[in-house]
């Protein structure tokens, strides 16, 4: 089969599931023609074979693309062009649309399915109340004309299935399994903790009181801005290692006795969340995960993830999961990953078709 993404990410990014599942399609030999977020620039569309079966199509437009989204005629003047363009070539593909701004996709490629893989119309994340009522409209128009529907939560789905009742849920999945992650042959008296992902999102007086315990040791991995540093600095043993992606990140995993998820309370726990990506990526390495309680967590196999209610019982879960922590529990969680890659994914995603 062939199938024409149409996203707003750009290749280069960290790999989201637009990535991982063109990349799963394309190792079971279907062609990906994978249209990424638009450049500034002269209209035009250029064209790279970046993996086998992955041709990468990069449109320019006037346009800076973060306000291109958000201004409505702007918008859809860059989509009546690119559709048109892209409806010439790409006809008869098979189309999975990641971007719930795309309301006029419908008009030149009718036949497709709207894959929504995260919470677009929450005010957080469309910024302004003009861009988010915006992709309110768009995100019901694109779900009502696709043929079907994805969402990766529980609550997306409940979202989308508002607009279309041939929704279903796909969780999102583990890029692979860290084959070089091998269980440590002592226990140390110190646990290292590694936490992966914004640090916008962690309940920073969770990790400042999980310090306070000297036989735990925190790396922090990712993005912050300088009044999150400032919130860690002089803790001797918390270690903020910014963001590390390929091997180096894996590196810092494989030396990890535990993963955290130490979340704020709010709507993503309470509504939103069903499974981060970072669990994916905690399991993927064997680690077990210690986390805020989230409300809807998909159900996981014992001894993979811990959720906690308050600060005591989340410090008690990391220092519990590290010491009932055996070369069992390792390969269980890697033998559980295993049947949930992207490959998974990919055939519960073509059964629907």
């Amino acid at each position: 089969m062939n199938f024409l993404f149409i996203t707003k990410t750009s290749w280069k990014e960290p790999p989201r599931a637009r990535h991982q599942l063109a990349r799963s399609l394309a190792k079971k030999n279907h062609q990906v023609v994978f249209v990424a977020m638009s450049s500034l620039g002269i209209p035009r569309c250029s064209q790279t074979q970046v993996e086998e079966n992955i041709l990468l199509v990069q449109p320019f437009w006037f346009m800076n693309p973060k306000l291109l989204y958000r201004i409505p005629i702007a918008n859809e003047l860059f989509q009546m062009w690119l559709f048109q363009n892209l409806s010439r070539k790409y006809e008869d593909f098979n189309v999975i649309n990641f971007d719930p701004s795309a309301s006029l996709l419908y008009r030149y490629l009718p036949n497709y399915v709207f894959y929504c893989n995260d919470d677009f119309t929450d005010k957080k994340r469309a910024k302004f109340f003009i861009s988010q009522s915006y992709f309110k409209m768009t995100q019901k128009i694109v779900a009502r004309k696709a043929n079907f529907c994805v969402a990766v939560s529980a609550y997306l789905k409940e979202q989308i299935a508002q607009y279309n009742p041939n929704t279903h849920l796909i969780l999102t999945a583990a890029g692979k399994v860290r084959e070089g992650s091998v269980f440590p042959q002592e226990k140390s008296d110190i646990i290292n903790a590694v936490y992966v992902g914004w640090l916008s999102k962690i309940n920073i007086k969770w990790v400042l009181s999980l310090a306070r315990n000297p036989k735990i040791r925190i790396t922090l991995i990712g993005p912050a801005n300088v009044s999150q540093s400032k919130s860690f600095a002089g803790v001797d043993n918390i270690e903020l290692r910014g963001e590390l992606v390929g091997e180096e990140l894996f590196c810092a995993l494989d030396k990890a006795d535990v993963c955290l998820a130490p979340y704020e309370f709010g709507r993503d726990t309470n509504e939103v969340y069903t499974v981060p990506n970072k669990f994916w990526l905690y399991l993927s390495c064997g680690k077990p995960v210690v986390t805020a309680r989230i409300n809807r967590l998909h159900p996981f196999p014992s001894k993979m993830v811990y959720q906690s209610n308050d600060c005591i019982e989340f410090e008690n879960n990391v220092i519990g999961a590290v010491e009932e922590d055996t070369r069992e529990l390792f390969d269980k969680r890697k033998r559980f990953i295993k049947n949930n890659d992207w490959s998974t994914r990919v055939d519960e995603l073509l059964s629907h078709y």
